[in-house]
């Protein structure tokens, strides 16, 4: 069964349900009065929403604004304490997703719905009539399916191997797997949350190309991002939201980045002059790789010869398609990757064998590609994760004993420095939002004090607001003589925060490029493995 007949036939099904609607009039969606409150805690406070069918709606605003809460409700995840939702003008009461599948509408979560043992393949075609059943239909099945499934990734730009479980994938490949799960069922409203958050430009590029694809044809799309350069470039009209509340709707071509900025954070956004008063004092060596090679998760060589320097002082930025060796380069650096060749000189100490405990004692501070996956404990709650890598610490603990008290007034001043929104200290961290998930890990690591930050994604998934306050602590550390190693696919912000920046392409540095020198379009030929290398050579 194709994608689009699967699409044709949960609508009909829906037909038979009280209040589904008919693809006339003018209008797709309309939200009425929502309101969603968790305990006391309001996430909604009566929102009003009008999306046109055939449009591409921006709907920003801060983390825990509410606009993953109004998607959710949506989609049927959440159910609102009270409002109404309407589709093409006729109330529909959608219950769970999949009854809002059975609507035609389609969502690309932030945080990703993919089944880690099973591969991309499975994951795509599951939920569909006969879905991961049908693989028992014999060879011929699944040919066709790869096959239709493989043109489509070619049509879209978003490839990815289909045949390896998603636990081996990156976090890009595992964002296009999201992508194509919307894309191969066509429904005819398709909500992304972030779904460019770990694309290249050039991705990103095809990807906005492809939305207009689907606005030609009549779909509506409900993008819900933080890059406002995509959002001036690709959506027809935006929406606000601060704090539960809807701002303002207004059409792209009645404003401008600067204006949708202040109405996101209530207020003008600071400028970054922060990378600018850092004094000149020469280079101090902090680390220095030659000739890294390393084995990927599944055998693969992920790292062929990579050379890269970093001084106290300076941020260098590791710009690339994802896959190309950044995640294993972080970890190796971490100590939590093991390297198969080449040397390490850290601090002026020439280093054997790395393990995550060493590099923490030596200084090295790490924020992963995965900040729920390797970053943090989903379970635990901040006090807990704030604790993890200084526990052992005398102020922490007592003869074995953690110091409860003292350890809940320390985190409590932790998450207030760091304005980190949670509901109580007790609250698991997986129940926060990505922002302050982000900000939380940011709060542990800079707690240590680095002498080197390895920064991977950073922003990712972050609104203006809390980008920028994470880009004033990168520039801080670096004006107060530590080192940052910043390993990012968006490069707008590499350009504006890095003093230097080393392309990998292929498991190997391709060059190094003076963003203050050398243009966008040239570092971003490189990171696709053709123009410019730059001067070379990452040092």
């Amino acid at each position: 069964m194709s994608g689009k007949t699967y699409a044709a036939s949960v609508v009909r099904a829906a037909v038979l349900e009280p209040g589904t609607p008919h693809a006339n009039g003018d209008t797709a969606v309309e939200l009425i009065g929502i309101r969603k409150s968790f305990g006391d805690a309001i996430a909604l406070g009566g929102v009003d929403l009008l999306v046109e069918k055939g449009e591409i709606h921006a709907l920003l605003g801060e983390n825990g604004a509410g606009k993953s809460t109004l998607m959710s409700v949506l989609f049927g995840i959440y159910k609102a304490d009270s409002g109404t939702v309407k589709l093409y003008g006729q109330e529909a009461r959608i219950r769970s997703p999949k009854e809002a599948a059975a609507y035609g509408i389609g969502m690309v979560h932030q945080h990703f719905r993919l089944v880690p043992s099973m591969t991309a393949l499975e994951n795509i075609v599951l939920g569909e009539a006969g879905g991961i059943a049908g693989f028992w239909r014999g060879s011929g099945w699944k040919r066709r399916k790869s096959a239709e499934i493989t043109a489509l990734c070619d049509r879209y730009q978003l490839r990815f191997p289909l045949d390896r479980p998603v636990w081996q994938l990156s976090v890009g490949e595992q964002q296009r797997i999201e992508i194509m799960k919307a894309l191969y069922r066509q429904c005819s409203i398709i909500v992304l949350d972030e779904p460019t958050a770990v694309l290249t430009p050039h991705e990103a590029e095809g990807l906005l190309a492809t939305l207009g694809e689907l606005k030609k044809d009549g779909k509506t799309v409900i993008l819900t991002t933080h890059k406002l350069r995509e959002v001036m470039a690709s959506c027809d009209r935006i929406s606000v939201m601060r704090k539960g509340m809807l701002v303002r709707t207004i059409r792209t071509s009645d404003t401008n980045e600067q204006q949708l900025a202040e109405w996101i954070i209530g207020r003008e956004p600071a400028s970054s002059s922060l990378k600018a008063e850092r004094e000149p004092t020469g280079k101090r060596l902090l680390l220095q790789l030659a000739g890294i090679t390393a084995l990927g998760d599944h055998g693969e060589l992920a790292l062929q010869g990579f050379d890269l320097t970093v001084n106290r002082g300076e941020i260098v930025g590791v710009a690339g398609v994802a896959g190309n060796g950044q995640k294993e380069l972080s970890e190796v650096i971490a100590g939590s990757h093991e390297r198969t060749g080449g040397s390490v000189m850290f601090n002026g100490e020439r280093l054997q064998g790395m393990t995550i405990r060493g590099m923490i004692m030596r200084g090295v501070a790490h924020v992963p590609e995965n900040r729920m996956k390797s970053g943090m404990a989903g379970g635990l709650n901040a006090i807990d994760n704030l604790l993890m890598k200084s526990y052992g610490s005398r102020e922490r603990s007592k003869f074995g004993f953690m110091r409860r008290r003292a350890n809940e007034e320390w985190a409590k001043a932790i998450i207030e420095q760091f304005e980190v929104r949670t509901p109580a200290l007790g609250t698991p961290v997986r129940m926060l939002s990505g922002g302050n998930q982000q900000k939380l890990l940011f709060a542990r690591e800079l707690q240590q004090h680095p002498l080197l930050l390895v920064a991977v994604h950073p922003t990712q998934g972050l609104d203006v607001g809390a980008s920028e306050t994470v880009h004033q602590w990168l520039l801080k550390l670096r004006n107060e003589g530590s080192g940052v190693l910043l390993i990012s696919e968006d490069l707008d912000e590499m350009m504006k925060l890095s003093d230097r920046i080393v392309v990998a392409y292929n498991g190997a540095s391709q060059g190094e490029f003076d963003p203050a020198v050398d243009s966008r379009t040239a570092i971003g030929l490189s990171m696709a493995g053709s123009g410019p290398k730059g001067k070379g050579g990452g040092g």
